[in-house]
């Protein structure tokens, strides 16, 4: 949203003082020339900005000038942050009401045209985070988790495995990951000597340390989750692998969407998809959700599972 990018810009030169309209645009992944008619824009709206040249020129705010974040508390530009990544605070804790001060805050330094556009967001876009069925789980010790993460502060655990038995670990938090409602914390193990992840809802007692710890300069959060994801999925390829033949209409490809397509080629305006169901046990139920929309082709047992499903239904409505 444009708003967004307003403020984002005005944040940017409060707290750099001058900053080039290049690392702007970097940072906001526009163009330059779209940073320069959101400057064009804000003066208009009455924010005092200037641009200048050479080699310490950039954008600033008029002499004298400013938005005076020292009003902002470091947790709140944080929350600021996370919020604009699309991270929203679970449930109504002490992140969530650090979120709503700084917003309070940062709405009272806006021209008033700004202003309404915000009451416009507010009143004709919710965002729902609760899933359909279920509820969101509680993270007992996220914003604890989270501050060691900004501080590098080690952290004693203790860990409920998978198997639920319980474990205590001193760690040394690198990150945090939240993917799809569920977080995780990225970690340096110090009993296993290795950066493990740990999934934040199975940390059932968490104690502070008084030591800190540096991140080794080559961690990057970004990479290890990446590889560390993909090394999850061929596991689970591995260990889970039941390949189902379907053949789908081109205009009915939708219908793959949330499989896992492990091979597929488009013959007479029809794709032939080679699809992973894991076990056969799983493939029989969702190879008659999907019958009305695509064939079974192999293996021949599931596809006279599907006929016999089928028939049966046939029966029915007879």
């Amino acid at each position: 949203m444009r708003l967004h990018r307003l403020i984002a810009i005005i944040l940017l030169v409060e707290s750099r003082g001058v900053v080039k309209a290049k690392e702007i645009a970097s940072a906001l992944e526009v163009s330059i020339r779209t940073i320069y008619r959101d400057i064009e824009t804000l003066c208009q709206a009455g924010i005092p900005l200037m641009t200048t040249t050479g080699k310490n020129g950039g954008i600033s705010f008029v002499s004298q000038y400013s938005l005076d974040l020292n009003h902002f508390y470091g947790d709140e530009v944080i929350q600021l942050y996370l919020t604009g990544m699309g991270i929203r605070p679970i449930n109504e804790t002490e992140t969530k009401q650090k979120l709503q001060n700084a917003l309070f805050k940062l709405e009272a330094n806006l021209p008033d045209n700004f202003k309404s556009d915000i009451i416009k967001v507010k009143k004709r876009i919710y965002y729902d985070e609760t899933p359909w069925w279920g509820e969101i789980k509680k993270i007992k010790y996220l914003e604890l988790i989270r501050k060691a993460v900004i501080q590098s502060i080690k952290l004693k655990i203790t860990y409920l495995r998978y198997q639920g038995d319980k474990s205590k670990r001193i760690i040394e938090p690198y990150g945090i990951v939240s993917k799809q409602l569920d977080w995780y914390l990225i970690a340096y193990d110090e009993y296993r000597k290795e950066i493990r992840t740990f999934k934040c809802e199975r940390i059932v007692n968490i104690e502070t340390l008084s030591e800190t710890f540096r991140i080794p300069d080559n961690f990057s959060l970004e990479s290890y989750w990446k590889n560390s994801e993909n090394r999850f999925k061929k596991e689970k390829r591995v260990k889970e692998i039941y390949p189902v033949t379907v053949k789908v209409n081109k205009d009915h490809d939708f219908i793959l969407k949330d499989l896992e397509i492990l091979d597929s080629k488009l013959i007479d305006n029809k794709i032939i998809a080679v699809v992973n169901l894991y076990k056969y046990e799983f493939a029989c139920i969702e190879a008659l959700e999907i019958a009305g929309f695509a064939e079974i082709v192999e293996p021949l047992v599931l596809r006279e599972h599907v006929k016999t499903g089928l028939t049966k239904i046939l029966a029915i409505y007879k």
